[in-house]
């Protein structure tokens, strides 16, 4: 460890107390010694190093100080373990858990700044609670449930961004994928996810307005 000329100062205070310094009217030379280079001094040194740091600690932990910064990384890392066992352990929200995977800072900011129109509907889609067939169908309000444009599979977020066939080209052009698999729904961003959205014709007509649902 390289210690400041100022560092070393205090050290040899708190070795000899500054008092002793003072009276013995010592001059003290700071001088640099490679190391493991056979010199007596540097050896000892090295060798009374070593059985200190193989000795069992007596007294109150933590041994050493800890800095401000890495306690802020542990309080951060903690947090961040918290936000993500909650989000886990929260009952529901598939679709959700699925688009999103776990907390983002940065979607997070990305999501939160959008214009409110375009919040909204990207919330619905993730939470496909909005006039998607599947949804639909489940309140009673439409025939089927299947997809608008594949009518082969239950239509709901998961299987527009992953598996109907009949958008493939669609979601290329939006999203960079023909068939994204789970494991890349969380790094789409949102502004693909709005793009794609747009490209079906969906866009704001898929937003469940109270007091004007239609089937």
């Amino acid at each position: 460890m390289l210690l400041r000329t100022s560092s070393l100062i205090d050290l040899l205070q708190c070795i000899l107390g500054q008092q002793e310094i003072d009276t013995a009217n010592l001059l003290v030379h700071l001088i640099w010694v490679p190391g493991h280079r056979g010199i007596a001094g540097n050896e000892l040194a090295d060798e009374l190093a070593r059985s200190a740091a193989s000795t069992k600690m007596v007294g109150p932990e933590p041994f050493i100080a800890v800095g401000p910064h890495t306690i802020k990384e542990l309080l951060r890392r903690e947090e961040r373990a918290g936000r993500e066992r909650h989000w886990q352990q929260i009952q529901g929200m598939h679709h959700a858990r699925l688009l999103m995977g776990g907390y983002d800072l940065k979607r997070f900011k990305a999501v939160i700044n959008l214009p409110r129109n375009k919040f909204r509907l990207l919330v619905a889609f993730y939470t496909g609670h909005c006039r998607l067939k599947k949804h639909l169908f489940n309140m009673g309000l439409a025939s089927s449930a299947n997809c608008r444009f594949c009518d082969m599979e239950p239509e709901t977020p998961e299987h527009l961004l992953m598996n109907c066939t009949t958008i493939c080209r669609r979601r290329i052009n939006a999203l960079e994928y023909m068939f994204p698999n789970k494991d890349c729904m969380a790094s789409l961003a949102a502004s693909n996810i709005l793009e794609f959205i747009n490209m079906l014709g969906l866009d704001e007509s898929i937003l469940l307005r109270r007091g004007h649902i239609r089937p």
